[in-house]
């Protein structure tokens, strides 16, 4: 198991690009810092060549658009499942992203990722005049901490030709790409 292996490993977990919140505006920066911090000690335990210092470099930069806006409790779940997991589940790119998507699993969306998505299927009827539902919406925006949701939820008083712009600018992902 290379050093390169684990690293790339530990940026995809931190680099995530989707969304789920149960609820959470503590300070996501510390959140998602500590959650690098704790995968790349637990890289370092499966690897002693692993360079803490630039392993944690790696990884809060690789997720600092995103990583501050998702929920505590989004991490929680994916620190527990690398805590977990054992060292060739973690050389492999599968179990990286089963993490990911196991911690999702793991959470409910939050009031604030309801009155966003419902704001966003309004708009899209308004806008496009597309009925959707927000079943795919919940399910991208869920991670997310409810400060990031409230933020993007000021959105819909913009003009549409502005609100995508907007919703990328407020969570750092593509509106388009919510299933």
């Amino acid at each position: 198991m290379t050093t390169g292996s684990l690293l790339r490993v530990l940026v995809l977990l931190a680099s995530l690009a989707f969304a789920p919140s149960c609820g959470d505006d503590g300070d996501g920066r510390a959140t998602y810092e500590s959650s690098c911090d704790a995968a790349c000690m637990r890289a370092k335990t499966c690897n002693s060549e692993v360079d803490m210092a630039a392993c944690a470099s790696d990884c809060k930069s690789a997720a600092a658009d995103i990583g501050p806006r998702l929920s505590s409790a989004f991490y929680t779940e994916l620190d527990s499942c690398i805590a977990e997991a054992n060292c060739v589940q973690l050389a492999l790119l599968p179990a990286a992203q089963a993490c990911q998507r196991e911690a999702t699993a793991q959470l409910a969306p939050s009031a604030a990722a309801r009155e966003l998505c419902d704001a966003v299927v309004a708009s899209v009827q308004m806008c496009a005049g597309i009925t959707a539902g927000a079943a795919g919406c919940l399910e991208s925006v869920k991670i997310f901490s409810d400060s990031a949701l409230v933020a993007a939820r000021g959105c819909d008083t913009m003009s549409c030709d502005q609100r995508t712009e907007c919703l990328r600018s407020e969570l750092g992902i593509d509106p388009a790409a919510m299933p």
